[in-house]
């Protein structure tokens, strides 16, 4: 015996046509789409600030190793020691730092000072200055060196950054702004940044 379905119940199986397929496909190809740019977007957004924050990071340590030995200009290793020397030589030579705060304008890319002074001729003489692209520092132990040159001297500055910027302003006698600017050498965006760090010297000018 064969049973027949109710009248009240009978109902059409029909698939999707063409065209719902078609639209169906390219609103999942849209929604794909978008979800790729934003993972993409931020994929470089991520990566351009870890190049940000290293390079931040680059530039701070340069201009904090200058600090450190900047801070350390007009010292002596034995203060008891020059007691009664007189010598006013020997101080003039451990006093100067330039640029200066009397100078016109007190700012440069090179800074020059001494410390550890047992003579107008014997002691720790510095200059720090741009050369090139790299931040590099001339040391002399007989007399004030001259702003270092490409090559000369000690590099201070990373061997991944290019330094395009290097000042010295002096605020007051003792205390300086170091500005330092830069990039990464391989950087296709070509992201530049600029740190400004201040600066005490802790030992007083001798008169």
């Amino acid at each position: 015996m064969q049973l027949k379905p109710l009248s009240g119940f009978q109902h059409r199986v029909r698939g999707f046509s063409l065209i719902e397929l078609m639209v169906a496909m390219v609103a999942g190809l849209l929604v794909s789409g978008a979800a790729v740019a934003l993972i993409v977007a931020m994929i470089k957004s991520n990566a351009e600030t870890i190049r940000a924050t290293r390079l931040t990071q680059e530039l701070r340590t340069t201009a904090e190793v200058i600090a450190r030995d900047l801070r350390r200009a007009r010292s002596v290793q034995d203060p008891i020691a020059n007691v009664g020397l007189n010598s006013g030589s020997m101080v003039k030579a451990c006093n100067a730092i330039s640029p200066a705060s009397t100078d016109s304008p007190p700012s440069g890319t090179c800074i020059t000072y001494g410390y550890d002074c047992t003579s107008a001729t014997a002691g720790t003489f510095q200059a720090v200055g741009l050369a090139g692209s790299k931040v590099r520092i001339a040391t002399s132990t007989s007399a004030i060196p001259a702003c270092p040159t490409a090559g000369t001297g000690t590099q201070l500055s990373s061997d991944i950054i290019s330094i395009t910027g290097l000042t010295f302003t002096a605020i007051a006698d003792d205390d300086y702004t170091i500005q330092v600017k830069g990039k990464f050498l391989n950087d296709p965006t070509n992201t530049e940044r600029k740190i400004t760090q201040e600066v005490r010297v802790r030992s007083a000018q001798v008169n």
